[in-house]
């Protein structure tokens, strides 16, 4: 099943260019996630859910058109396929003359949040979403992060309240934030980057410290920023 919403690029959305961000178009994907979920009794709001609870483990997202302010927007997702532990969620954009603004994919696991352990997807589970495999927004499925052989400089963050979501862990798009953060001066303020990247390996809490590394590969054509917590990889963003 192709579920749809339609979403306005408000003033929140741009930067001085008045293209929607990067963060306002995952924000757009995450929402609309969400809202699929609880139409078939699977979200926030669903007795069904009970301690169960959709983690994201990666995203990858190619923006064709950057959505301008005030445009309306199609934003429409469907459940690709699924295994006994993961499923694949695509999504595309488009905007009111139907042309593709954007195509992104997603993996998700469903979690018991009181035992902390990924529960089987089941037939049960999935069924309602109804599955679309013949329809796919990437041609080839997202690779397994590999980790840089070595970085160009490091820094230090601590886990604030405001970095928590409601699965009292930190929020997907906050990575994102501080991958912008980790960026050369000359690349944040002069890089448009139209593919986006992120992998969640395990969550990061309230109050841990973390080290965020920064590299530039490919001739400087991807950035690169990693998050450890006690030497161990938590998530990497890759921006292109």
């Amino acid at each position: 099943m192709i579920f749809e919403e339609k979403y306005r690029v408000g003033i929140e959305d741009i930067g001085e260019d008045n293209l929607a961000t990067n963060r306002a178009v995952f924000t757009y994907l995450e929402d609309i996630a969400c809202v699929h979920a609880n139409s078939v009794n699977f979200g926030l709001l669903n007795s069904r859910r009970g301690s169960a609870h959709w983690i994201l483990l990666s995203w990858n997202l190619h923006i064709l058109k950057r959505p301008i302010y005030d445009e309306i927007l199609t934003v429409r997702t469907w459940l690709e396929s699924a295994d006994r532990v993961s499923c694949i969620r695509d999504f595309d954009i488009l905007n009111e003359k139907g042309e593709c603004l954007a195509v992104a994919s997603s993996r998700w696991v469903l979690m018991d949040l009181e035992t902390r352990k990924i529960i089987k997807l089941t037939e049960e589970y999935i069924a309602d979403f109804g599955m679309e495999p013949d329809k796919k927004a990437l041609s080839e499925p997202l690779a397994r992060f590999v980790e840089p052989v070595g970085y160009e400089f490091e820094m230090p963050y601590t886990v604030e309240r405001r970095d928590i979501d409601l699965n009292n862990h930190v929020h997907n798009l906050n990575y994102l934030d501080i991958a912008y953060e980790m960026l050369p001066e000359d690349v944040y303020y002069h890089r448009v980057f139209n593919t986006v990247v992120i992998e969640y390996r395990k969550e990061v809490k309230y109050g841990d410290d973390v080290t965020c590394y920064y590299t530039a590969l490919e001739d400087g054509k991807k950035q690169v920023v990693t998050f450890k917590v006690s030497g161990n990889l938590s998530a990497a963003v890759v921006l292109e």
